[in-house]
């Protein structure tokens, strides 16, 4: 079995072994949810390792800046790794929000290990930035409930 076999049967799993809530959601709908949201959660972990590696590897002239770019592409990945968890939670699920999980279920191109040139790091974090907006997410944008 590979890993995205493993890792599609560990969501299914997930998805039908839910904790009870006060949620009113149809169980159905939930279930969906929390894997929307996993997968999200997937590509959150696997942007904000992408960030890092841009992040210690750019040099020359613009490096204050794009280090610093850098970094806040980092945190804003925190903290959808964050929400997203905490909302998969919230709805019964469980959060796979490990290293392994995320590696076998992102849905990001590898970021390229031997990028020299400061363009090639912002061209390869940009891409992945817009491939992780491309994809549902399973909530609102900028609305957050609890």
């Amino acid at each position: 079995m590979t890993d995205r076999e493993d890792a599609h049967r560990s969501q299914t799993k997930a998805a039908t072994d839910m904790y009870q809530t006060k949620n009113d959601l149809p169980a159905q709908t939930r279930a969906d949810v929390i894997g929307i949201r996993n997968a999200r959660l997937a590509d959150s972990i696997d942007l904000m390792h992408q960030a890092k590696q841009a992040h210690w590897h750019v040099k020359r002239p613009s490096f204050i800046a794009l280090h610093k770019l850098f970094d806040d592409v980092v945190d804003a990945a925190e903290d959808s790794m964050d929400l997203l968890a905490e909302r998969v939670v919230q709805v019964g699920g469980t959060a796979e929000g490990t290293i392994q999980v995320a590696t076998a279920r992102t849905g990001l191109k590898a970021y390229p290990l031997t990028l020299a040139e400061e363009r090639a790091h912002v061209e390869a974090l940009s891409s992945a930035l817009a491939a992780q907006h491309e994809r549902p997410s399973g909530h609102r944008a900028g609305r957050r409930t609890r």
